[in-house]
This record gives structure tokens, C-alpha cells and sequence, in this order.
């Protein structure tokens, strides 16, 4: 559980997130019990309110890949959503790109409304339009 008395939040959490990242690399998806998921989710909020970005991107990669096993559409929905908002604020179009590209791939138009499906194929054409790695070394680029 998170808030173990014993040792510091983001001590837990760092631990959590270190120890499935390595469940997660060993491919060992029957560790993910719903109670595991449940305890990743809030680390992730957790880390969201606090941006702790760095952990933030990594439990958000943890729990995509865990979505993405259970082929869970909506919730990798939600995460894609809710991530990017960190992602534009620290100026990470390229994550954003990669996830709503691969979100769009692995959907079908049943799966998310039409609302949605539209929304990433306009974000996606957003980024790729706005987004030169090769030529963007600053960290505002110009208009």
C-alpha cells in the first residue's frame, strides 16, 4: 500500500514503480493483479499532483504498457489525456506524439467514440506538423 507509516510516500513509490518496471521487463504480466494495477494508479496521481515528473513518466510508461497487455482502450484513453498535460507543459511533444500514434494504431472506431478516434488524428497531425526534432534545439521554437 502507498502510505505505508513506516516510509516516506515518494520512497514507496519510487519503489513500486522500480520493482513493476522490472516485472514489466521480465514480461511477468500475471504480477499485475488488479490490486497492483490499483496501487500503480495511485502512485500516478499521486506523482501528477505532485509533479514528480520524472517518476511521473515512468509510472505513466508502466501503466500504458500494462493497458496496452489488458488491451484496456478507454483507460489508455484517459492516461494519454491526462499525461499530455504534463508532457505540454514540459515541452515533450515528441512523447505525446508517440502515444496518441500509437494509441490511434492499436483502435479500432468501435472501441473509443468517433469524438475521440478524431480528436487523436488531429492532435497527431498537430504534433507532426509542429514537431522538428532535427532543427529544434531550443526550448522555445519560433512560429
Amino acid at each position: 500500500m502507498i502510505n505505508h507509516s513506516e516510509t516516506g510516500l515518494y520512497t514507496r513509490v519510487w519503489a513500486l514503480i522500480s520493482k513493476y518496471e522490472s516485472v514489466l521487463k521480465s514480461e511477468e504480466y500475471f504480477r499485475f493483479t488488479p490490486e497492483v494495477v490499483a496501487e500503480l494508479k495511485r502512485a500516478y496521481h499521486y506523482l501528477f499532483c505532485q509533479r514528480l515528473d520524472g517518476l511521473f513518466s515512468r509510472c505513466s510508461e508502466l501503466l500504458w504498457r500494462i493497458a496496452v497487455s489488458n488491451s484496456d482502450l478507454e483507460y489508455l484513453y484517459m492516461l494519454f489525456k491526462s499525461s499530455s498535460i504534463i508532457w505540454r507543459v514540459n515541452s515533450m511533444p515528441e512523447k505525446e506524439l508517440i502515444f496518441a500514434s500509437e494509441l490511434v494504431s492499436i483502435t479500432t472506431p468501435t472501441k473509443l467514440t468517433n469524438g475521440e478516434v478524431e480528436y487523436l488524428q488531429i492532435r497527431i497531425r498537430v504534433l507532426r506538423s509542429n514537431y522538428e526534432p532535427e532543427n529544434d534545439d531550443s526550448v522555445v521554437s519560433e512560429q
